[in-house]
């Protein structure tokens, strides 16, 4: 199986980690990489040197690509998942994390090598309760995004270090990836009251209002001015926030006249695939999803990423943009479509953003925050050089303010703040409580005791620190009593000590 030089390099950068004393690196690479790839050609590696191999992942999607993978490369493999006749006596195993937790006593031997996909994942307790049966063996994870919307850190899950890759930028600069152009309108209105829950916006609450006509014939149009040119359809994947909005976006496409399916976690595994074939095959125009496939959908042919659902999850952004950077034989860029000004949100900002250096073992959070796009006010593209749209030629004027003015003495004037100007304010305005909240986020993720919480408190000029840091410090002990993740010390075994 033939590797580009810094899939090459990735691998080689592993085997370093683990001569250095690592057990379980993670390999971070953005979104169309070749992660798969490189994983099966280690695969083979094993399994030509006699050793035994698991890959690990959620979805049956991800197993099912490794397969046709492996079974290209000659690779005999067998399956540990669902009703699939198993085949122990196979030196390579494609397991589902759910099936092999349910399974424990049925595992079989234990791997030599257990390659993690979405290994962001794998802080949680089924994935613990799998690697402690196996008996901690040496494990690969691969992700593009090393971070859980909970906030709790990878070395948690007894991951020991970080193997880092070229970023998006440098794959699309290197030929690897497709260009990406992009457009990102002010959010609907009805999203503005949406609330946080989980460490997101409630999706269940965003997709319901999402479900407006309006909002989705706006969406339409603008679709169909850019996606539908000269008879021709970019295959879309349209991205949602509730199974019910996903069922309401695909019917609407349809009346319309468009080729449209949408799929969820509880649509049957036949018609998911189905839906894959049929896109990748060129029968369908739209696929919509409800939190599926941002991980795990590969579709070399997508010519543009619709994004109708509101996160503030970077993994989610990451994952739902990077699906359309594969490169394609038909379409030389994709299309990103932001209707939920995604795009335009402090902390998540430019796809192509150099994140690389950010990711780390110990933070559950980026520490930086990146900046919002900039969007043209006028065509809503975010192709912008300084004051200028690359896509329409508009001139965005600069106007002064109000601070910035010097009066001499005996001048007399008189201030009049336009729409334009009021607008940049309250954005500037949003922008200062989003920097103040996410300051706020990590002070707090600072304190380990209740004397951390009161001297926080006293420190933030609180009427009344002791009360407030007891029912801070409490609620942190809940939340971790019922979520925590047991940290298994590196060379201990399955039964080492854990914290």
């Amino acid at each position: 199986m033939s590797l580009r030089p810094d899939q090459v390099q990735a691998l080689a950068d592993y085997d370093a980690a683990i001569r250095a004393g690592a057990r379980s690196p993670i390999i971070v690479a953005a979104t169309g990489f070749g992660k798969t790839h490189t994983a099966a050609s280690r695969m083979a590696d094993v399994v030509s040197s006699g050793g035994r191999v698991w890959f690990l992942a959620h979805l049956h999607e991800l197993l099912e690509d490794t397969s046709e993978r492996l079974a290209a490369a000659g690779v005999r493999h067998g399956w540990l998942w669902g009703n699939r006749r198993p085949d122990p006596t196979a030196a390579c195993q494609l397991v589902s994390v759910a099936t092999a937790a349910r399974r424990l006593d049925e595992l079989g031997p234990r791997p030599d090598l257990v390659i993690i996909d979405e290994v962001h994942r794998a802080t949680a307790s089924s994935y613990q309760r799998v690697l402690d049966a196996m008996e901690r063996p040496q494990v690969m994870g691969l992700t593009g995004t090393p971070l859980r919307t909970d906030g709790r850190p990878m070395r948690a899950g007894g991951f020991d270090a970080l193997i880092r890759t070229p970023d998006t930028i440098d794959l699309v600069r290197a030929g690897h990836l497709s260009q990406l152009r992009a457009w990102s309108w002010p959010e609907p209105s009805v999203l503005a009251r949406i609330r946080m829950r989980g460490g997101d916006f409630d999706q269940l609450a965003a997709g319901h209002a999402m479900c407006d006509r309006a909002i989705l014939g706006d969406a339409l149009q603008h679709w169909e001015e850019r996606c539908r040119v000269a008879g021709s359809i970019r295959p879309t994947a349209v991205f949602t926030s509730s199974v019910e909005q996903a069922h309401e976006t695909a019917e609407h496409w349809r009346r319309a006249g468009f080729r449209a399916v949408a799929v969820a976690a509880d649509t049957p595994a036949a018609e998911r695939r189905d839906a894959l074939v049929r896109m990748r095959s060129g029968d369908l125009d739209v696929l919509v999803s409800a939190d599926l496939y941002i991980a795990g959908l590969d579709l070399p042919d997508l010519g543009c990423v619709l994004c109708l659902r509101k996160t503030d999850s970077l993994i989610v952004w990451l994952q739902m943009v990077g699906r359309g950077l594969r490169k394609s034989n038909t379409w030389s860029d994709c299309y990103l479509l932001d209707h939920v000004g995604n795009c335009r949100r402090p902390g998540l900002g430019d796809p192509l953003a150099r994140r690389m250096h950010m990711w780390s073992l110990d933070e559950g959070r980026l520490r930086d925050v990146m900046p919002p796009m900039r969007v043209c006010e006028k065509c809503y593209s975010a192709a912008m050089v300084g004051n200028r749209c690359l896509d329409c030629g508009h001139i965005r004027q600069t106007q002064h303010k109000i601070r910035d003015v010097v009066l001499l003495p005996g001048d007399l004037v008189e201030f009049r703040l336009g729409q334009e100007e009021r607008r940049r304010q309250r954005d500037d305005a949003e922008r200062e409580r989003q920097q103040r909240f996410f300051a706020q986020r990590r002070e707090e993720a600072r304190c380990k005791t209740l004397s951390d919480w009161i001297a926080l408190g006293e420190a933030r000029g609180y009427p009344n620190p002791t009360g407030w840091a007891r029912v801070r410090y409490g609620h942190r002990q809940r939340r971790k009593s019922a979520t925590r993740a047991r940290v298994v010390v590196p060379g201990s075994g399955g039964n080492g000590a854990g914290q």
